[in-house]
């Protein structure tokens, strides 16, 4: 078993988009069979642009909660801060 083929199942790589080119050269006799292996194709394609985005929303979420928590924080030390000037100058 290839790495190519251990990766298949995690994220298709480009390899398993081209499984139907030979097929679509074979029978390029047949519009209909080349039209419906582009369409193949473009599922394929598809797929991994739509995991792609799933991905990055993913990574952009957790990105985002982090932000809020450190946003967060900062708040409160500021406002420690101003209270510790308030105090400071009484």
């Amino acid at each position: 078993m290839s790495a190519a083929t251990a990766d298949s199942s995690d994220q298709p790589s480009i390899e398993n988009h081209n499984l139907a080119e030979p097929i679509a050269v074979g029978a390029s006799s047949d519009p209909l069979t080349e039209r419906v292996e582009r369409l193949i194709q473009t599922c394929r394609t598809l797929d991994l642009r739509r995991r792609e985005y799933q991905e990055t929303t993913e990574r952009l979420t957790d990105e985002n909660i982090q932000l809020r928590r450190v946003l967060s924080h900062t708040q409160q030390q500021i406002q420690q801060l101003v209270e510790q000037i308030r105090q400071m100058e009484e």
